[in-house]
């Protein structure tokens, strides 16, 4: 399955948001769940 660049861009924006979210509800598994996936979103996933 390829995904386009657009795609990419809106998936770790979304973990963003959701990684905010969870900051502000001092949610910390969560937060450091969404950390990971953003890792892998901006360094698994190719440009």
């Amino acid at each position: 399955m390829t995904t386009s660049k657009e795609d990419r861009r809106s998936l770790r924006i979304a973990i963003v948001r959701a990684l905010q979210l969870a900051d502000a509800q001092d949610d910390h598994l969560v937060a450091a769940l969404l950390a990971q996936a953003l890792d892998v979103a901006e360094h698994a996933l190719p440009d």
